[in-house]
């Protein structure tokens, strides 16, 4: 479908990779590629013509961690929205994954209504570029994406 928005899933739960590939892609809102291990993301994301508007990263992956990814891909410039996907709600793992860089933390078991509506939110920042993300990071468009225009700070207590 044309509009469709490419997604990476990272997520060595085969299972759990195929569910969100078909919930992703069951509106014609999203195209999605998958990889079980960081080893194969990097392969995804190396590829000169990769596309990705956004990445939904698994924390805890057989070959490493996806906070240090997330983190790698940060310093190397890639900035199309990170959301990672975790099994641990524990706050200090939240904070780790926010500080490596993710856009998001989304803790295992979740609710698919509310994932897809955090992953539309993260991507609707990039409305007004041109061109997707490409595995350069670099984005193509002289305007500032809406979501970041008028922003105020807020601080609520809790």
């Amino acid at each position: 479908m044309t509009g469709a928005r490419p997604i990476l899933v990272v997520d060595d739960d085969r299972i759990l990779r195929q569910t969100l590939v078909e919930q992703l892609q069951l509106e014609g809102e999203f195209t999605v590629q998958e990889a079980a291990s960081l080893a194969e993301a990097r392969e995804k994301l190396k590829t000169p013509d990769s596309r990705f508007d956004a990445l939904l990263l698994d924390v805890s992956l057989p070959d490493g961690d996806g906070r240090d990814f997330c983190a790698e891909l940060r310093k190397d410039g890639l900035r199309m929205p990170i959301i990672m996907l975790t099994g641990s709600d524990d706050e200090a793992d939240i904070v780790r994954g926010l500080d490596a860089g993710a856009n998001d933390y989304v803790a295992k078991p979740f609710r698919i209504a509310e994932l897809l509506a955090r992953l539309r939110a993260r991507c609707a920042c990039l409305k007004t570029v041109k061109t997707p993300c490409s595995a350069s990071g670099h984005i193509r468009s002289a305007r500032l994406p809406s979501c970041f225009r008028n922003r105020r700070k807020t601080v609520a207590f809790v």
